[in-house]
């Protein structure tokens, strides 16, 4: 099952979201913060992520860029 790291502060957006990737079989993990998807990622490398631009911490381009640095 393919894995999906969602990064949304929004919790109604996050809902809809999740309920219609896992409809389609994506397994997944959702944080609020772009620190919080750092994190995740750095642990447990998605197949993909849907980023939020207007995070609380950090912009989701900026989290964007620091992903990409990732090996």
């Amino acid at each position: 099952m393919p894995s999906v790291l969602l990064v949304e502060d929004e919790s109604a957006i996050a809902d809809t979201l999740i309920y219609a990737l896992e409809t389609e079989n994506f397994s997944v993990t959702h944080v609020s913060t772009a620190q919080a998807g750092l994190d995740h990622f750095d642990n447990h490398a998605p197949d993909f992520a849907v980023l939020d631009i207007g995070l609380p911490d950090f912009t989701g381009c900026d989290l964007c860029r620091k992903i990409r640095d990732f090996p």
